[in-house]
Parts: structure tokens; C-alpha cells; sequence
């Protein structure tokens, strides 16, 4: 039995949207925010700039500006 990322097709995503992934799994389905994941601003900023397209793709829920994994 593996991960959620794991049994994720991953293949039209970059290597920053899996990472992205990555960080929030290890949240264990908390709601987490960007900031949480990212650390400093600029990281922070770049997460921003991507995690919305993960929403889009159905790969993570959001709520309240908060995000984590969608779980089928």
C-alpha cells in the first residue's frame, strides 16, 4: 500500500507541482496554506503561483485559502 502521491498519475505535472504535492501530503490531510508549506516569501510566492492549477486539475481542495489532498 502506498502513499496518496503515489497512486497519483502524476505525468502532466512539473517537478515544482509534484514537490508541492509532496509537502502537503506530509500534512496528513490537514488543511495547510502556502505559507505553511513554503517556509519564506519567496518560496511562498512560488507556491501561490502553482497551487492554484492544482486545484483546477482536481488534485488538491481548497478552503479558505487553505489546501490539501483530494482523496478518492
Amino acid at each position: 500500500m502506498g502513499s496518496s502521491i503515489q497512486q497519483t498519475n502524476l505525468r502532466n505535472l512539473n517537478l515544482f507541482e509534484v514537490g508541492i504535492l509532496v509537502q502537503i501530503e506530509r500534512h496528513n490531510g490537514r488543511f495547510v496554506t502556502a505559507r505553511q508549506i513554503g517556509g519564506d516569501q519567496r518560496t511562498t510566492a512560488l507556491i501561490e503561483s502553482h497551487i492554484g492549477g492544482l486545484v483546477q486539475k482536481g488534485y488538491l481542495e481548497e478552503k479558505d485559502n487553505r489546501y490539501r489532498l483530494v482523496h478518492d
